[in-house]
């Protein structure tokens, strides 16, 4: 498959361009990865077929194609940041080597899927699951840090919810998801 990352960087630019002059500061790197990761499993989300529980989910071509252009405007803002700091410093941009990876894995994917011949979804899945779960089977550390920070974000910084509210919200939540999986979800 031939893509061309670089043509479309500029239109990208032209965007982030009118978001630095409202925000009246650059974007960080980091905050373009969060932004990245945020829309990347939105689109997984929309996509749907990883929820093991949910039977009922309905695909909706638009809204994949919505989160899909979502996750790309921020790989290419990504990119584009990674080569003004790469410039800074007097080194090779990214953007053309990014190009090349994102290429050669395409099209190694699109081999794999042929010579593994198996069901499209269960392929979906698999590599959703790959991606999503970053090693995070081989050692919980990082779900368990991930989810520290959730509760301490909720408890400390953000409304100062308490921990009671919080269990309390999870028991309510788990008794709507068995009645979902008892209704058919």
């Amino acid at each position: 498959m031939k893509i061309n990352l670089i043509e479309l960087m500029p239109i990208q630019q032209e965007v982030n361009d009118v978001v630095i002059k409202r925000l009246g500061r650059k974007v960080s790197i980091d905050e373009y990865i969060l932004a990245f990761n945020v829309e990347l499993f939105e689109y997984f989300n929309a996509i749907g077929t990883w929820k093991w529980w949910k039977q009922s989910h309905k695909q909706d071509r638009e809204k994949i194609l919505d989160e899909l252009a979502d996750c790309f405007a921020f790989f290419l803002s990504v990119l584009l940041r990674s080569d003004e700091v790469m410039e800074e410093r007097g080194k090779n941009k990214m953007s053309k080597t990014a190009e090349r990876e994102v290429e050669d894995t395409l099209n190694l994917l699109l081999k794999d899927q042929e010579r593994d011949n198996i069901d499209t979804t269960k392929l979906i899945n698999s590599w959703i699951t790959m991606i999503a779960c970053d090693h995070e089977t081989e050692d919980n550390v990082f779900t368990t840090q991930r989810f520290s920070v959730a509760i301490f974000l909720a408890t400390q910084l953000f409304e100062n919810i308490t921990w009671s509210e919080i269990t309390e919200a999870y028991k309510q939540k788990s008794k709507v998801n068995i009645d979902r999986q008892n209704g058919g979800y």
